[in-house]
């Protein structure tokens, strides 16, 4: 009995790998959300732009529950490909950015990471050069899934 048991639970709560690739920094500056639409909107191959403003965890500390984080996440097309990208704020005034396109469980396949990647890069000079951001493209940690090819 105990081992239905198990398999259920790990059935329910099963562990998933997610395979891609990941671009993540930790920033000073906040984002311009009028300079970062206005990038997306003139990167060749994007379409589809969409900016949804989320709360996130709200941490506890010793002075208390502090105020939710703040996400600013941008959604686009490239092709029939999803991507987005996001940047939190804490409630510190700390800002993360991360951007990543994965597959949950699989490992998306080569040619979509050869058409979505140079995107990334894109957008990522575009917000270095043109947004006001410091070295953002020098601060970005890059993680590539091992069976894939990342540039």
């Amino acid at each position: 009995m105990k081992y239905i048991l198990s398999i259920l639970i790990l059935s329910i709560f099963g562990c998933h790998s997610m395979q891609g690739i990941r671009h993540h920094a930790t920033m000073i500056e906040k984002p311009s959300i009028s300079c970062i639409e206005n990038i997306l909107s003139r990167t060749t191959k994007v379409s589809d732009v969409k900016l949804s403003k989320e709360e996130g965890g709200r941490p506890l500390t010793f002075s208390g529950i502090e105020k939710a984080n703040q996400i600013y996440r941008f959604s686009y097309l490239v092709g029939n490909l999803h991507g987005d990208f996001y940047f939190t704020e804490n409630y510190k005034g700390e800002v993360e950015y991360t951007q990543t396109y994965m597959y949950m469980d699989a490992t998306p396949p080569q040619a979509e990471i050869d058409a979505i990647l140079p995107v990334i890069i894109d957008i990522e000079q575009s917000l270095d050069n043109q947004c006001g951001f410091v070295n953002l493209t020098k601060k970005i940690n890059r993680s590539c899934s091992s069976s894939i090819k990342c540039m």
